[in-house]
C-alpha cells in the first residue's frame, strides 16, 4: 500500500510542477496558453482546498512571502499599475507556498518529482538546439533576437539548468538516486556554452564548483548561507551602486567577452534608480509595459534586469526590508545544518542563483520554487539522519 501512496503523490507533484513551470515555446500559442491559465487555475484551486480541509497554519516563511506579494498588489492598486498581473502573481506565490508548506514532509519525493520534469523539458530543448542550432523562433527580447529555443530565450534557461543540477547533487547525497547524472550534467554544460548565456554558464559554473569541490564544504564556516546572502548585498552595492565592475574588467571583458557596461545593463540600473529617487519607501507597484518601455527607452525591455533594483522600484524601500528578513529567516533555517553536505549543495544553488539575479530578473514561478526548497531541504538532511539510526540499529 504504502509504494501506491507515494506513486499517487508524485503523480499529484508532477502535475503540480506542470502547471506552473511553463517552457517559453509552449505558451507562444494562444490555445495553449488558455489552457496553461485555466489548469493553473484548476491546480491552484485543488491545492487551496487542500489546505483548508487540512487544517494546515503557516509559519513564519510563509506569513512573509504572502506580506511580499500582498505589498506589491496595494502599491500596484495605489498607483493604479498592472493590478491583474499583480494579482496573478501574487496567487502564484501564495500557492507555492502552500503547496511546499503542506507537502514539506515529503520532500525528496517533491525534489525528484522536479528534478524528472526538468530532466524531460532539459532533452527537449537539448533536441531544439541541435535541430534549430541559431534559434526557433523570435521574439521582442533586444528588438529581433532568434536565440529562443523551448526552453525560452538564452538567459531564460538558467532557471531551468541551475535547479535541476542541484537536484541531481541533492537526491545523490539523499540516496534517491544511486550516482550523479554525468551525461545529464554535460548535457546542460554543453548547451549553455552553446547558447552562449553568460549568465547562465557563470551560475552553472559556481553551483558545479560547489557541488564537486570538496574544499569548499569542508569549510562550511565561511561558506554557508549567512555568507551567501552577505556576498549578495556586497554585490549590490559594488556593482549596481558604486559601479565598481571595473574590479572585474578581465573576467567580464576578456573571459565572458562582454562590454563592461554589462551589455548596456549599466544604463538600464540608472534609469530604474530615476524612477526609484520618485517613490524610495512606497516604490511604483507593478505598471504596465507601455511605462515600462517608456522608462528604459525600449521596445522590448521591461524591468531594470537587476532583482534588488526591480523590487526597490517595485515596492520601495518596505518590499526590501520584507525580503531581506525573508532571506534572514531561509538563512537562519539552514544555518543550524551547517556541516551538512546537502544544506552545502542548497546554499550553493541560493548564491549561485544571486550572482544570475545581479544581471537579470525573473519572474518565473520555479525561481519561487528554489526559495522554498531552500527552506525545507532540512527535512530531507533529517530524513537521511534517521535512515542512518535504523541501519545503525
Amino acid at each position: 500500500m504504502s509504494k501506491v501512496k507515494i506513486k499517487k503523490k508524485s503523480i499529484i507533484y508532477i502535475l503540480f510542477f506542470l502547471a506552473f513551470i511553463r517552457p517559453e515555446y509552449l505558451i507562444r500559442s494562444p490555445y495553449m496558453n488558455v489552457f496553461y491559465d485555466l489548469y493553473r487555475i484548476v491546480v491552484a484551486g485543488i491545492i487551496i482546498f487542500l489546505f483548508i480541509m487540512k487544517k494546515k497554519k503557516f509559519n513564519l516563511y510563509t506569513c512573509f512571502w504572502i506580506m511580499f506579494e500582498v505589498w506589491i498588489v496595494l502599491v500596484t492598486i495605489l498607483r493604479n499599475g498592472n493590478v491583474s498581473y499583480a494579482v496573478n502573481q501574487a496567487i502564484t506565490i501564495s500557492v507555492i507556498a502552500i503547496f511546499f508548506l503542506m507537502y514539506s514532509n515529503d520532500m525528496r519525493n517533491i525534489c525528484k518529482s522536479l528534478y524528472y520534469v526538468l530532466f524531460i523539458f532539459i532533452i527537449i530543448n537539448f533536441v531544439t538546439l541541435l535541430l534549430f542550432p541559431n534559434g526557433m523562433y523570435t521574439t521582442g527580447v533586444t528588438n529581433v533576437a532568434s536565440e529562443n529555443w523551448f526552453l525560452g530565450f538564452k538567459n531564460k534557461h538558467m532557471i531551468y539548468f541551475l535547479p535541476f543540477v542541484a537536484l541531481d547533487f541533492i537526491l545523490v547525497k539523499s540516496k534517491e538516486i544511486s550516482q550523479k547524472n554525468l551525461f545529464m550534467i554535460f548535457i546542460v554544460a554543453i548547451s549553455a556554452v552553446f547558447i552562449k548565456s553568460s549568465t547562465t554558464i557563470v551560475g552553472l559554473s559556481i553551483m558545479l564548483i560547489i557541488g564537486f569541490v570538496p574544499f569548499i564544504r569542508k569549510h562550511y564556516k565561511i561558506f554557508n548561507m549567512y555568507t551567501y546572502f552577505g556576498a549578495s548585498i556586497v554585490m549590490f552595492v559594488m556593482i549596481p551602486l558604486l559601479r565598481l565592475q571595473y574590479l572585474f574588467y578581465y573576467f567580464i571583458v576578456v573571459v565572458l567577452k562582454k562590454s563592461i557596461d554589462l551589455t548596456y545593463r549599466t544604463d538600464l540600473w540608472d534609469r530604474a534608480f530615476s524612477a526609484i529617487r520618485i517613490h524610495p519607501i512606497l516604490g511604483w507597484g507593478e505598471q504596465v509595459n507601455e511605462i515600462k518601455y517608456a522608462l528604459y527607452h525600449s521596445q522590448s525591455i521591461i524591468t531594470a534586469h537587476n532583482q534588488i533594483l526591480e523590487y526597490l522600484y517595485i515596492g520601495g524601500t518596505i518590499l526590501i526590508i520584507l525580503y531581506i528578513i525573508i532571506n534572514l529567516i531561509l538563512a537562519s533555517r539552514l544555518q543550524k545544518l551547517e556541516k551538512s553536505t546537502i544544506v552545502q549543495i542548497a546554499s550553493g544553488m541560493y548564491i549561485a542563483l544571486q550572482v544570475a539575479l545581479m544581471v537579470e530578473v525573473y519572474t518565473d514561478a520555479i525561481i519561487y520554487m528554489i526559495y522554498f526548497i531552500l527552506f525545507y531541504v532540512e527535512n530531507i538532511v533529517i530524513d537521511r539522519v534517521k535512515e542512518r539510526k535504523k541501519q545503525n540499529a
